[in-house]
């Protein structure tokens, strides 16, 4: 069976999940809490780099805005939950949770997604 025939047998492509700690709600909590992510389209991972590029902060707002697309739970788009932490769009919250964090969360986001290549992968 060659790989066209393969793919006529696929009926759903399911996006990536991954569960993983966070250091920094597991502080919060006073518990080890984990964090649930799912892969990001290139879209939204060329999205995010844009993003940056227009605001001038680089990687930290490239790795905010995948973190915001990636996470899966705790659910940065809950109105109840942007209210009680007073802000006002799921990007505000992703950084009043995570702060600094979100770059190991971005990190496993862009490697869950296959974006992130090394450069031998490349040659070969």
């Amino acid at each position: 069976m060659n790989i066209v025939e393969k793919l006529l047998c696929v009926t759903e492509i399911e996006p990536a999940v991954k569960e993983m700690k966070s250091a920094r709600l597991s502080k919060m909590l006073g518990q080890d809490t984990k964090i649930k992510i799912r892969e990001i389209s290139g879209r939204k991972f060329e999205a995010a780099r844009n993003a940056a590029k227009s605001k001038g902060d680089g990687a930290y707002e490239s790795s905010l805005m995948c973190a915001t697309y990636g996470i899966v739970e705790p659910d940065l788009r809950n109105a109840e939950l942007m209210k009680h932490f007073n802000v006002s769009t799921p990007k505000d919250l992703c950084e009043k949770l995570f702060s600094a964090e979100v770059y190991k969360i971005a990190e496993e986001i862009i490697n869950l997604s296959g974006l992130n290549t090394s450069e031998d992968e490349v040659k070969n």
